[in-house]
């Protein structure tokens, strides 16, 4: 009989392309967000704010207009991070806000 291991745990993103798999949680695709973050090349006030905005964004219970805002406000000062992150962000963006950021 095969060996399974019983404490192995699933991955949350695909570790060639980054796509967040389908059991991957809001909360585990905005902390890969944030990881992604800390490769930009930002300065410190740009990079705390960007972070606050994607903590803020954990919540799903937040209304779509505070979302666009938030998201605004990361497309502005990391631009870089909605490229390297887009599949991220269209997983957890609602449609209204990506078609008003043009995700």
């Amino acid at each position: 009989e095969p060996y399974i291991p019983t404490d192995y745990d699933l991955p949350d993103f695909c570790f060639q392309c980054g796509q967040p798999y389908p059991w991957a949680s809001r909360q585990a695709r905005i902390y890969e967000l944030q990881n992604l973050l800390d490769e930009e090349d930002l300065d410190e006030a740009d990079r705390l704010t960007v972070s606050e905005q994607l903590t803020a964004s954990q919540d799903p219970d937040i209304d779509e207009d505070e979302q666009v805002e938030r998201w605004a406000r990361v497309k502005k000062l990391a631009p870089g991070l909605m490229d390297s992150g887009q599949r991220i962000i269209e997983s957890v963006a609602t449609a209204a806000v990506k078609a008003q950021l043009g995700v």
